[in-house]
């Protein structure tokens, strides 16, 4: 089984609708986006109580890494994104420390 399972949206409307009922681990955004700009879907998730502490990985082609992690991302990935790269995020926002357990 995969590490991570993945739940997509095509509309910022109906992310913000699984976000309501699915209590997600991460979420990884796109900030161009049809209707709603992809920066204040961002906004929107840091402001909802059911995805204030939920990681938000943004993935762009943008070269705005700075306006990402100000507007409270918890990582950066920049277009064309690899497999590796996205991983390398999930695991480093999702998966326990052991050596600060230890």
């Amino acid at each position: 089984m995969p590490p991570y399972q993945f739940r997509g949206a095509r509309q910022p409307e109906e992310a913000l609708g699984q976000a309501e009922e699915v209590a997600f681990a991460a979420i990884v955004l796109d900030v161009m986006l049809p209707g709603i700009d992809g920066w204040e879907l961002l906004g929107r998730f840091r402001e909802h109580p059911r995805t204030q502490n939920v990681p938000v990985v943004v993935c762009t082609i943008l070269p705005q890494e700075q306006l990402a992690l100000t507007l409270g991302a918890a990582a950066f990935i920049r277009k064309p994104v690899t497999r590796q790269a996205l991983l390398s995020a999930l695991d480093r926002h999702l998966r326990p420390r052991s050596r600060e357990s230890g």
